[in-house]
């Protein structure tokens, strides 16, 4: 995710994020948000959706 903001932004292209639903423990890597708490799982990832690429 990292890369593909990291060169969206480079070339001036807007972009968003959905979260992806999940099933309680299946593994889902790309979710934002814990389904049934609604509480942040990855600070990093939430900071790459930000715009806070290297």
């Amino acid at each position: 995710m990292n890369d593909v903001i990291f060169l969206l932004k480079e070339h001036g292209i807007p972009y968003c994020s959905w979260n992806c639903l999940s099933t309680p423990n299946d593994g889902n890597r790309f979710s934002l948000v814990d389904d049934d708490g609604r509480e942040i799982l990855s600070p990093r990832l939430l900071r790459i959706l930000q715009g806070h690429v290297e």
